[in-house]
């Protein structure tokens, strides 16, 4: 592929891993085979051990092309990814997979570690909505679904979707769909409003046809809804950033944890950990992670003014591990010790044995900070954890979250004003200190350049990539979250 279909693939994985994470986006991946090394596919998306295969192709003189052109080009080599994918779902099966990750560094999938759920077949094309013909192949040899979209399609379906658990399920739904009523590519805005205007269901009786005007119906006459749901999955916003900020934990945040509690074999610590805590929160569904955020947030605000801990719990990923969400002043090791607590008591209390807790002092963006711990194997008939859990959580509450607020049935969770302007305030601090922040740093080296807020001195600062940066409003802020002085700045200053 040449220089543009590089950049194509480049955009398109940069854009994913906007809603989907860096650490769980790979590019290019490549497969060892009898000792020979290839490209697998063009980007790969992976989570729990489940893949999503991506093939792309772009048009490089489309502007001169007239409709039927961009017509015929499209099926020539709509015809040659679906063979393309197919193969790429047959040797991730077979084959050793290697990939240069930008947050995980080098990963090797083991031959058979990942399972391919959906091939996705992308295309250059922003014509009119064109047919797929039948002879064209709907699934692999090894029955995995073949999806036909265009770049804006898929991109477009991702932001609204927002999740890796999202896209999954809304891709298992489109998979139900007998072939001639596969949606016509360039088309795929119906059948996203389609989705979620009807309880995120496709049914596999539908034609073709019933996908027409769907968009058109959910962005008029029911556009206060989608507006709705859109405010309402700012919320979400809180617990995407604690995903992104949990691989980027395990130097700063191991030398608080208690001594007592390293020696408790229960508790996974180390860089493996924090990938595994990024991969079981990136489990929940955005309506999920939105009412997680509204809560937490109220919890914050309880924390701040109050000066106690307050926290709450829930079961998910299928009911198979319990989740913790605190917030508490003190010092971090204090608040280690507080979630270790509420976590361990959680576990019993729900009878599952694995979980995962993440708790913070408070939504301020200039002092954001995260803890994270993972529990496995904690016995909940230990009659001792059961006694010490008592009075730690209360019944279980059941709620039905919709798709959009109007469709929601919450039980015990806050939607009083307070939680709007909460909300507000934590985005503008956000939005103030990217504007303020000076120093910038690197994730992979862990350096903070130091001269950035005088001018800009450092010759390295132009070959950090914007997602590898972080920024830091003061110095002070960037040594404890474990940021050392870059060199080249330090030589700068001696110089002057």
């Amino acid at each position: 592929m040449g220089n543009l279909g590089t950049q194509a693939e480049n955009f398109v994985a940069a854009m994913a891993a906007r809603h989907f994470f860096a650490d769980f986006v790979h590019v290019r991946p490549s497969l060892y085979r009898r000792r020979r090394q290839r490209e697998l596919c063009d980007v790969l998306v992976e989570l729990d051990g489940q893949a999503i295969v991506v093939q792309l192709k772009v048009q490089e003189d489309a502007g001169t092309r007239t409709d039927s052109q961009q017509a015929r080009w499209c099926l020539k080599r709509m015809k040659q990814l679906g063979r393309q994918a197919s193969g790429a779902v047959r040797c991730l099966r077979s084959f050793a997979v290697r990939t240069e990750n930008p947050i995980r560094g080098e990963v090797v999938f083991k031959p058979g570690s990942l399972t391919p759920v959906h091939a996705l077949v992308l295309l250059d094309y922003s014509r009119n909505a064109l047919a797929i013909p039948d002879g064209y192949p709907r699934r692999t040899k090894q029955m995995i679904p073949i999806h036909y979209l265009t770049v804006n399609d898929l991109l477009s379906v991702s932001n609204y979707l927002g999740s890796t658990p999202d896209l999954l399920d809304y891709l298992n739904q489109r998979a139900r769909l007998p072939a001639w009523a596969t949606p016509e590519l360039a088309s795929e805005f119906d059948v996203l409003a389609y989705y979620l205007g009807h309880k995120r269901e496709i049914s596999p009786t539908l034609s073709r046809s019933d996908f027409k005007g769907q968009w058109a119906l959910l962005t008029g006459p029911h556009r206060d809804k989608l507006i709705r749901r859109q405010k309402e999955d700012k919320y979400a916003l809180i617990v995407d950033r604690a995903i992104q900020e949990a691989h980027n934990e395990d130097t700063q945040m191991e030398q608080h944890i208690p001594a007592e509690l390293l020696e408790d074999s229960r508790l996974a610590h180390g860089s493996e950990s924090y990938v595994a805590i990024a991969r079981q929160l990136n489990k929940l569904l955005r309506v999920e992670r939105r009412e997680i955020g509204k809560e937490w947030l109220m919890k914050a605000l309880l924390a701040r003014k109050t000066g106690e801990s307050h926290y709450f719990g829930m079961i998910g990923d299928q009911g198979r591990c319990a989740y913790v969400f605190l917030a508490a002043s003190g010092t971090r090791e204090e608040r280690i010790k507080n979630l270790w607590n509420k976590l361990g008591a959680a576990m019993v209390t729900f009878s599952l044995d694995q979980g995962v807790g993440v708790s913070t002092c408070e939504f301020s963006a200039t002092e954001l900070c995260f803890e994270f711990l993972r529990l496995t194997g904690v016995d909940t008939n230990d009659p001792v954890l059961r006694e010490a859990s008592q009075g730690t959580f209360g019944p279980l509450q059941y709620s039905r979250v919709g798709e959009f607020p109007d469709d929601s049935q919450l039980t015990g969770l806050p939607t009083d004003k307070d939680v709007q302007d909460a909300l507000a305030e934590f985005e503008a601090e956000v939005k103030a200190y990217e504007i303020q922040a000076k120093y910038i740093a690197e994730r992979e080296t862990k350096v903070v350049h130091i001269n950035e807020p005088l001018q800009r001195r450092c010759a390295e600062i132009d070959n950090v990539d914007a997602q590898k940066r972080v920024l830091f409003y003061t110095l002070a802020a960037a040594h404890n979250a474990g940021y050392k002085d870059c060199p080249v700045c330090i030589l700068s200053q001696q110089d002057v």
